[in-house]
């Protein structure tokens, strides 16, 4: 019996080798890949803070790519490692807009920059804020009560 044993023991330790083998190694090939994800979503998050405050493209960094989406909206994609190590980490973004041209004062089109037309003080597009709901202060006097 004993020797029944030790030869089915011997047999299946034999087949579950490999198995044991590659589930012992995954922890190592996890830390490795989450390295380099991280490696690479950084250079991604801080290019991209980097330029959401910029009305113009910075030079890009090393092992990365950015695409035009649409008018001033790009993804960056930054690449880290190697083989089945290599990681890829996306980051979207939009520049900043140019100011739009000053206020140009009382011209009765209602289109200043601060919402109101001076021609005519009645005329504002701007709500009134909740702190201030019927536009008692100096500041929100031509708002829209709400």
């Amino acid at each position: 019996m004993n020797l029944v044993s030790i030869t089915v023991g011997g047999a299946l330790i034999g087949m579950l080798s490999p198995f044991i083998a590659s589930m012992s190694v995954q922890p190592v090939i996890a830390q490795k890949r989450a390295a380099n994800f991280s490696a690479a979503e950084a250079v991604a998050v801080s290019y991209s803070a980097k330029n959401e405050l910029l009305e113009e493209l910075t030079d890009v960094p090393t092992g990365c790519s950015v695409i035009l989406l649409e008018e001033r909206a790009y993804t960056i994609s930054c690449f880290q490692g190697t083989g089945k190590f290599r990681m890829n980490a996306s980051r979207s973004f939009r520049l900043l807009s140019p100011l739009p041209p000053s206020d140009d004062g009382n011209n009765g089109h209602g289109n200043d920059i601060d919402g109101i037309d001076e021609s005519n003080p009645g005329n504002s597009r701007v709500y009134c804020p909740y702190y201030d709901p019927l536009g008692e202060f100096k500041e929100n006097k031509h708002c829209i009560p709400v």
